[in-house]
């Protein structure tokens, strides 16, 4: 998962690697963090956003 504002791997880049696998989407955290959004311990939101979106896929 790709931050909003990550600045070395931008969610755009994922939309097009994105395009070329079945079953595939991209969900971008929402974070302010960039490229450090989602690191443990770093942001509450930005791991309960990552957290649910992973237990959801797990539970597909």
């Amino acid at each position: 998962m790709p931050s909003q504002t990550d600045q070395y791997f931008p969610p755009e880049d994922n939309q097009i690697e994105v395009q070329y696998m079945s079953n595939a989407e991209v969900r971008v955290i929402p974070s302010i963090w960039g490229h450090g959004a989602g690191g443990p311990g770093r942001n509450p939101v930005d791991t309960k956003f990552i957290d649910d979106n992973l237990k959801e896929l797990l539970a597909s």
